[in-house]
């Protein structure tokens, strides 16, 4: 089982699309809180790339506002999201899947 990430643009005909495809199909995010991807490929002729689905008791907005992680663990997360974010950057990618709640 898993999730499964379709994109919409073609990476073969749109340059953007192709370095993020790659990008998000070959990085691999420091850190014990980063899915890494299963694998990537085709799915109806479209670049998709398979994640392992991951059980999970509560989101990250719940996880961090009940306060179960302490300041060390909180600082730890947001370091690890700081540097793939850098990472994703410094490759001219802008993730679209990170938003303000």
């Amino acid at each position: 089982t898993g999730a499964l990430k379709i994109y919409n643009k073609i990476p073969e005909k749109n340059e953007h699309a192709r370095i993020q495809f790659e990008v998000e199909a070959n990085i691999k995010p420091e850190g014990e809180w980063f899915i890494q991807s299963s694998g990537s490929g085709k799915v109806r002729n479209r670049s998709a790339i398979l994640f392992p689905f991951v059980k999970s008791s509560k989101d990250l907005h719940s996880f961090i506002k009940d306060g179960d992680p302490d300041m060390e663990t909180r600082l730890e997360i947001s370091t690890d999201l700081t540097n793939s974010i850098i990472k994703l950057h410094n490759q001219d990618i802008l993730h679209n899947d990170i938003r303000v709640k």
